[in-house]
């Protein structure tokens, strides 16, 4: 056994076939190295967990060695375009933070003083939208997940679903193949600025923090990439997808633990509750966001950051000097922070 292995045992993932690491702690990931492995691994979790965006970042985790199953557990609700909402794909928003996670882990830095990630970020959503050729997910999947008809056909006959078990097949090949780059290049020739005062889903999930003893700070810093609607490019607002966030830190799903009977149930229970006017089964991610995501929307008539704002944003100081001004994004941020508090407070 070669000195690079030593202190692991090689073995086979039975779940998917694939080549796995057990490492002296006991925890297995897939061995990096090979795109067709990251692209599996991606699709097999989709199927797996049910969810686009758990999917996404745990295979993102895997593949890279980097197991966070709390900041796994906040993405749940981002699934389908935040809460099957039909915003920017989940795919999407779990891949930027995991670049943002896997930023911190490598170079050591907060991710909210980069622009080199929140340009890598960009880069990905630029790659996602000329590869797919949009980055909402109902633009891309043609259904309403808050329709009993648009669900059926997302599974039926099969080509809705089946597009979407190939596109994060393709994301995760970008985002290793990307993320390795990223990763080596770290903040070599990159000036570090402060953090700026506001940072739309950071600021959310750190109010959220201080009103019920909920997040981590490390989750705070890399939900600073879902700024400006995901990398600045005007995509989901980070207030609103923070409140989620915010909400599943205690009513996610720990996909890593559950079997697959619970997931199956957790997804037909959360999808019902999105046909109903009252939810049942309660606490659950879906029924709660599918509240929290209407108030939002009542205020701010749109989940877009680029209609909300009315403008794009050029790099993060440009996002920063908005944020200080402009009184409509800074009333959904202590709005959305209030919506997510509250919906915890009330159900855990």
């Amino acid at each position: 056994m070669s000195p690079a292995t030593s202190g692991r045992i090689e073995n086979m993932d039975r779940r998917t076939g694939l080549k796995n690491s057990t490492n002296p702690h006991g925890r297995n990931k897939l061995v990096p190295g090979t795109q067709w492995s990251s692209s599996l691994r991606g699709r097999f979790c989709l199927i797996k967990d049910m969810n686009c965006a758990s999917a996404t970042l745990e295979a993102f985790q895997d593949v890279f060695g980097l197991p966070d199953d709390l900041l796994l557990k906040a993405v749940t609700g981002l699934e389908g375009g935040v809460v099957a909402g039909g915003s920017t794909c989940g795919v999407i928003t779990a891949g930027a933070l995991g670049m943002a996670q896997l930023w911190r882990k490598r170079t050591g830095t907060d991710p909210r003083t980069s622009p080199a990630l929140m340009k890598a970020v960009a880069d990905y959503v630029r790659w996602f939208d000329g590869t797919v050729g949009v980055t909402s997910c109902r633009q891309r999947t043609g259904v309403d997940f808050h329709t009993a008809a648009g669900l059926a056909r997302y599974f039926l006959p099969g080509d809705r679903v089946g597009r979407c078990i190939s596109h994060i097949g393709k994301a995760l090949t970008y985002l290793q193949r990307a993320g390795t780059e990223m990763a080596a290049r770290g903040s070599h020739g990159q000036t570090a600025r402060p953090a700026p005062a506001l940072h739309c889903a950071s600021a959310v999930l750190k109010t959220i923090r201080v009103r019920t003893g909920l997040g981590d700070p490390r989750i705070e810093q890399a939900a600073a990439v879902l700024s400006g609607g995901v990398g600045l490019s005007g995509g989901v607002c980070g207030a609103l997808a923070g409140a989620i966030m915010g909400i599943n830190l205690t009513v996610g799903m720990d996909v890593r633990r559950y079997g697959r009977v619970k997931i199956m149930r957790d997804f037909t229970v959360g999808h019902l509750n999105l046909l109903i006017a009252a939810p049942r089964w309660m606490p659950e991610p879906f029924g709660i966001g599918k509240e929290v995501v209407g108030l939002f929307l009542e205020r701010a008539g749109s989940p877009e950051c680029r209609q909300i704002a009315g403008r794009g944003f050029t790099d993060p100081a440009d996002l920063s000097a908005h944020l200080w001004t402009s009184h409509t994004c800074r009333e959904l941020i202590e709005f959305s922070s209030d919506l997510a508090a509250t919906a915890i407070e009330r159900w855990r």
